[in-house]
């Protein structure tokens, strides 16, 4: 079997800065096991980082650039827009969650951190995964 290669969404990411201790560790061991995530990512934790923590801004962008150095980061493209919008269309998903796939299925990753998104099910050979069940 070949090896997992893992793909993190925003909304598991985000309990690093939360309260949470228990998603928020579990988090912690999934990415110490390596992983991508895409600039969406990147982009997406920075409006959530700003709307809904006390982080200040230099605090913000110690915690991206962090999050840089222990990531590959893959670039959203036209290549990962048409592919989003292409299974969009044909899973009926959000164009968001549509485009966290695309960059999943371009970077090589298999496995799918999330929790907006059916949890087993799996897309064009990415495995959706809620770290938080248990059941990884």
């Amino acid at each position: 079997m070949a090896a997992e290669r893992a793909f993190f969404d925003t909304n598991v990411l985000v309990y690093l800065l939360k309260d949470d201790t228990h998603k928020g560790e579990r988090c912690a061991d999934l990415m110490a096991e390596g992983g991508t995530i895409s600039v969406q990512v990147l982009n997406e934790l920075l409006s959530v980082i700003r709307r809904k923590t006390d982080l200040s801004w230099p605090e913000t962008l110690r915690f991206l650039e962090t999050l840089e150095g222990l990531f590959e980061i893959t670039d959203v493209t036209q290549e990962t827009h048409r592919l989003g919008r292409g299974l969009a269309e044909r899973y009926r998903l959000s164009v968001y969650d549509a485009l966290i796939i695309a960059a999943s299925l371009l970077s090589g990753a298999n496995v799918l951190y999330t929790e907006d998104m059916q949890d087993g099910a799996t897309i064009e050979g990415v495995r959706i995964v809620n770290p938080f069940t248990g059941k990884v």
